[in-house]
């Protein structure tokens, strides 16, 4: 649902600890937080399998029209679909 037709704004990233190519496996979370008129806010979370975080962050990402290359609202389909995800 977020390929072509959304567009990443902003990027917020705090590295918590080291990932080492030893770890050979990581959990990869996210959750929307905010969905306003066009954009959302998602958080992300990455960590070792023992739960460890190796990362938090949020990215801002706009719906975006392709043939306009601009900013669109977001649509009711997607606004529904993302709604129980908030």
């Amino acid at each position: 649902m977020l390929g072509d037709d959304w567009a990443t704004v902003s990027v917020e990233l705090d590295f918590r600890n080291e990932l080492r190519l030893t770890d050979r496996e990581v959990r990869c979370s996210g959750s929307i937080e905010e969905i306003g008129p066009s954009s959302l806010t998602a958080a992300v979370t990455i960590a070792r399998v023992d739960g460890t975080i190796a990362l938090e962050g949020r990215a801002g990402l706009v719906a975006w029209d392709r043939e306009q290359r601009r900013g669109r609202e977001i649509s009711d389909a997607e606004r529904e679909a993302f709604a129980h995800r908030v």
